[in-house]
Order: C-alpha cells, then sequence, then structure tokens
C-alpha cells in the first residue's frame, strides 16, 4: 500500500471515529450498529489482507 493511501485511510478512520463511533454506546449495547459495517466496508477495510509479517493470519491457497 502507497504511504499516501495509507495516510489517507487513517486520516478518515480517525474522523469517522470522532464523529460516528460511539463506542460507550456499542459497550453497553453489545454490538456495532450496521451503518458502521457498512461505512467499513465501504471504504475497503472489511476483509483486507494482511501480510503475515505484520500480524496477518495466515491463509492457505487452497
Amino acid at each position: 500500500m502507497h504511504t499516501n493511501k495509507t495516510d489517507e485511510i487513517l486520516e478518515w478512520l480517525r474522523h469517522y471515529a470522532c464523529k460516528r463511533v460511539h463506542s460507550r454506546l456499542m459497550d453497553e449495547r453489545r454490538s456495532i450498529p450496521p451503518h458502521i459495517v457498512l461505512d467499513l466496508g465501504n471504504h475497503g477495510l472489511l476483509g483486507m489482507q494482511i501480510p503475515e509479517k505484520y500480524g496477518g493470519v495466515r491463509t492457505f491457497n487452497t
């Protein structure tokens, strides 16, 4: 991933977390609101492949 793209994603996540994520409410309800899951998915943050050397899960090709 390019550094600029990484910086963009981190900036978006910080802003999003401050404006849209209410962690106390999520803890109390023990759930993540669907809009958060959708927003993260729309920004390509779900299902990301992280190399094992950076702490990602080992994957097996079939």
